[in-house]
């Protein structure tokens, strides 16, 4: 039978606190039916009927389906002949979340032996909980309460307080000996500080330092300090930072549904490393920073809905739920469009050079899928088949210049007006010389068939050629993004030295492949395409992280063999990692 999770020693501590026991002789059969299946405020009532001749201990306590215990009752029950009725009474507090579920249990209160309970109405669960079992043995990743003898740390709509029942939190690695906390009631918000606003949740933001901790052991519990610098405390009834050390408890609350997962025979049935990358994809910085858009899910929260539907569906077997656990940490992190409307241009080293642009000048050259007829430019099409032939069209002359280097493009375009054409040459100089210097020609044009970049090698200039043809206008952020991807085929034929040779392409390797099987987790679906779009897409991945903090560490612990392999790539051009 799959073991269900539960902070059942918790349960049991609270039903142990307020009773005595004697244990008689063994019980037979329990019976239980509930009034109700949901949950609303007022009083939620269970029938139980008992046969045997050995006292059996009830808990009945309500659960967020994170499988948090929320609250709890519990009774002894003696046997009795004939039979023996008790009603178990559960006050619900107008703060009952919808989800939430009841769980009855029964234990032997002299050995905690659990005892089956039938004829249960329990919503969400068909089984009552067992044991404690997860191989995970970490902290971060679960539920934990944060208080001290002055009261706890409680959030109401976003605001930070001090109540003698505290809220939830769920405990984040953030790696660098960082932590962060992030609220149960309203998820994806964390605790932070800043001098302005005091000490609240606030929606993740990734990459700053105002939500990360510092935790560490103090006296019998722990301090918490801000990585701007002051001790989280509680002081005349307010929630403050102060420079003096404050002791915090942090109290195990419950499990979450990727620590719940690990428990189940189907986590069981991988290998040991296997395990060992799981619980590093799950417990990682990017597991929650990616994606990146605003109040989108996160792979974390993806991958959880698979855990949790499969921690509430009995129907599969271990192996088909093993299946299922590979299939949701494989998806991609990222979609094959800009990954966020508010994206904005990462700092790149050797970014945003001087530009100089000569004048257009007239000129002929082949443009990929251009045709021309009587003068008139077409995209090519069955009514204007293309011919290979050079068209009219505009050449400008773009030189790129840093403190350390100078590039000259060529770019040819049909309408030196067309905007995307200021557009790319903006985006181009934004791009770290290294990384762009093996472009020679870029051509820029309006398509009336498709949006497309694209990168082609030509033995001719010894380089490559960036093409961007486009219905419409791209911003420069839009550009900077396509740029990184298509570059990226760029540094796979060059990082060997081949950049003729498919066979010496850095993607094409055996390692590469090594690579993003160890790795699981997949970057796109584009990049599942094949091996070339594989390296691209990463490459893009890896270049809109650049210059943020959360991101760079999120996709090196998401991808820790792709991520070192791509670095050496691009060491070999001179490009340096940030992590």
């Amino acid at each position: 039978m799959k073991k269900r999770i539960l902070a059942l020693f918790l349960v049991l501590m609270l039903a142990v606190s307020c009773f005595s026991f004697t244990a008689t002789a063994a019980a037979t059969t329990v019976y239980a039916s509930m009034s109700n299946n949901s949950l609303n405020e007022g009083t939620f009532t269970a029938m139980v009927y008992m046969s045997g001749d050995k006292d059996v201990k009830f808990v009945l306590g309500y659960y967020s389906k994170d499988n948090i215990l929320l609250s709890c009752i519990s009774a002894l029950l003696e046997p009795a002949s004939p039979s023996a009725n008790t009603t178990l009474s559960l006050e619900i507090p107008s703060s009952v979340q919808g989800g939430d579920y009841v769980k009855l249990i029964a234990f032997y209160p002299e050995s905690l032996e659990s005892v089956k309970v039938n004829g249960t109405s329990i919503v969400y669960c068909t089984k009552p909980p067992v044991d404690i079992d997860t191989i995970y043995e970490g902290m971060s990743e679960r539920y934990y309460t944060i208080s001290s003898p002055d009261g706890a740390l409680s959030v109401t709509k976003r605001v930070v307080s001090v109540a003698e029942e505290g809220t939830l939190f769920r405990l984040k690695d953030m790696a660098e000996g960082y932590v962060a906390f992030e609220d149960y009631q309203t998820p994806k918000y964390r605790l932070e500080y800043t001098e302005s606003d005091g000490v609240r949740v606030y929606f993740y933001s990734a990459g700053g330092a105002k939500q990360r901790w510092i935790m560490e052991e103090y006296n019998n519990g722990y301090t918490l300090e801000n990585a701007n610098g002051g001790y989280l405390a509680i002081k005349d009834g307010q929630v403050t930072v102060q420079d003096e050390k404050y002791e915090w408890a942090v109290e195990f609350a419950g499990e979450t549904p990727f620590s719940t997962m690990t428990a189940t025979d189907a986590f069981k049935l991988f290998t040991e490393d296997e395990q060992d990358r799981i619980i590093e994809i799950c417990t990682s910085v990017g597991a929650d920073a990616l994606p990146f858009a605003a109040n989108d899910k996160s792979f974390l929260d993806d991958c959880e809905k698979v855990f949790s539907d499969l921690y509430y569906n009995n129907t599969y077997t271990p192996e088909e739920e093993k299946a299922k656990i590979l299939e949701a940490l494989s998806k991609p992190v990222m979609g094959t469009g800009i990954v966020a409307p508010d994206f904005e241009t990462p700092t790149f080293p050797g970014g945003d050079a001087v530009i100089t642009q000569s004048s257009p000048v007239k000129t002929k050259q082949v443009m990929w899928d251009l045709v021309e007829e009587n003068g008139v430019i077409y995209s090519a099409s069955a009514e204007h088949p293309y011919t290979g032939a050079a068209i009219n069209c505009y050449r400008i002359d773009v030189t790129y210049k840093t403190s350390a280097s100078t590039q000259t493009v060529k770019l040819y375009c049909v309408d030196p007006t067309f905007a995307n054409v200021q557009n790319a040459i903006t985006a181009f100089g934004k791009i770290p010389y290294e990384y762009r210097k093996n472009v020679k020609n870029m051509y820029v044009y309006y398509s009336s068939t498709d949006s497309t970049y694209n990168l082609g090698y030509n033995p001719t200039y010894d380089g490559d050629e960036l093409f961007v043809r486009l219905k419409g206008t791209a911003t420069v952020e839009a550009m900077v993004e396509s740029f990184v991807h298509e570059l990226g085929h760029s540094l796979d034929y060059h990082a060997n030295g081949y950049p003729g040779l498919s066979t010496q392409h850095w993607s094409q390797g055996a390692a590469w492949q090594s690579h993003i099987k160890a790795d699981i987790v997949t970057v796109s679906g584009y990049g599942n395409s094949n091996l070339y779009e594989n390296f691209a897409e990463f490459a893009r991945l890896y270049w809109l992280c650049y210059s943020n903090r959360d991101y760079q560490i999120g996709i090196a612990q998401l991808y820790p063999n792709t991520f070192a392999s791509y670095k050496r790539a691009l060491n070999k051009i001179g490009v340096k990692a940030l992590y």
